[in-house]
């Protein structure tokens, strides 16, 4: 959700109603709590928990599209009718629970298309007129000057006119090592500028930029739906007017042709439409590839649609190009080979003062630390043996 869920109003409610439901029912057990005092607390518990779930469930009839929320709302009116309050409360409760986990995961999805927005600045440095001005990354024109300083984000998608640096593309390409840009290289957005100043013409307008297509592509994922996206979707448009119907005919048919009492078969058309109200089933589906789609999208996969995720279940064999992309990135010593006379002692030792002071990505990275630490702890025993020496003498 975007507020932290103890200010969510919703979650606060569910909380409260879940609190006097089980304070209500151990002091009704457990130190019989008088049956009016009961009936208060529950109710309490009813209309806190129920606010949301009534308000969903009279907007669906208006409309004319029953759902899970309408259920759910008709078993609990039954229940109060019957004198069942504890049962009434119980089922606000769980079911509200139910559609706030739903609630979460559809949320987390959207987050993960929000973070991906959030990726590309929202100003960018522009040189017109030879004047550098500061505006929306939105109003940058194509074919304008962008200047990038070193650390900052590249606004826009554009060519290299000036300068050279090492930028960080991992965000749109995935590549774990910075890659050299220099006079006439293409440069995306949401990138990250390491090393040098770059002036850069723009290419193409914020709403087209690389990054702003893969966000499109995230959106639009769900247009893409798999044979159990696609059933499900028609089986929970005829499943609830059903449910109620079977629910209606169970409450009605036995009292007015056999003579049955009402609230006995009443009662039994209320466990129709709890047990029925587990149609959440129907909607787990469309959840569940929402939820895959924004996962893999904040962990920078992206999936076209709920189609090709249903697919993937029964993959067998993948076969995957650019081996830097998918392995750590974070290059690291594992073997040393010389090639004369030195020792692997002396060659940590030449390859780190070599390292100290360059920028390569090499050196920056593990590898790098890795050679320098190396030869700075070699010196280290070098100075302590030198000192233990001259002590003894």
């Amino acid at each position: 959700m975007n507020t932290r869920w103890y200010k969510h109003p919703r979650t606060i409610l569910l909380i409260i109603a879940a609190t006097v439901t089980a304070f209500t029912l151990i002091a009704e057990i457990g130190f019989g709590l008088p049956e009016m005092w009961a009936i208060i607390l529950y109710s309490i518990a009813i209309v806190v928990g129920g606010i949301y779930p009534a308000r969903s469930a009279w907007v669906e009839l208006r409309n004319g599209s029953p759902s899970i929320n309408t259920l759910h709302i008709a078993a609990v009116i039954g229940a109060i009718y019957l004198g069942l309050w504890g049962e009434a409360a119980g089922l606000v409760v769980i079911f509200s629970l139910g559609e706030l986990m739903e609630s979460y995961a559809s949320d987390k999805a959207r987050n993960a298309i929000r973070a991906l927005v959030e990726l590309a600045p929202s100003e960018a440095t522009v040189i017109r007129n030879g004047r550098q001005m500061r505006i929306l990354t939105e109003q940058v024109e194509i074919r304008d000057i962008v200047l990038v300083r070193p650390g900052e984000k590249i606004p826009v998608d554009g060519v290299v006119t000036k300068g050279s640096t090492t930028v960080d593309q991992a965000s749109i390409t995935g590549e774990s090592i910075p890659v050299s840009k220099q006079l006439g290289d293409e440069v995306f957005a949401s990138t990250l500028n390491e090393r040098g100043a770059l002036e850069i013409e723009v290419t193409k307008l914020a709403q087209d930029t690389t990054l702003a297509q893969i966000i499109k592509l995230v959106e639009g994922a769900q247009m893409k739906k798999g044979k159990g996206q696609r059933f499900s979707e028609k089986f929970g448009a005829i499943y609830t007017p059903a449910m109620f119907v079977l629910a209606i005919i169970v409450a009605i048919v036995p009292p007015l042709f056999f003579g049955q009492p009402f609230d006995e078969w009443l009662y039994r058309a209320l466990v129709v439409l709890v047990v029925s109200c587990s149609c959440g089933l129907v909607l787990s589906v469309p959840v569940a590839v929402v939820t895959g789609i924004g996962t893999a999208a904040r962990s920078g996969v992206m999936v076209k649609g709920g189609i090709y995720i249903e697919s993937a279940g029964s993959t067998q064999v993948v076969a995957f190009d650019k081996t830097g992309t998918l392995t750590v990135g974070k290059p690291s010593v594992t073997d040393l080979v010389t090639v004369s006379d030195l020792s692997n002692k002396q060659l940590l030792e030449i390859a780190g003062a070599l390292e100290k002071q360059s920028e390569h990505p090499l050196a920056d990275g593990d590898y790098g630390r890795n050679i320098k630490q190396k030869e700075y702890n070699s010196r280290c025993r070098r100075i302590r043996f030198t000192y233990r020496s001259w002590g003894k003498r």
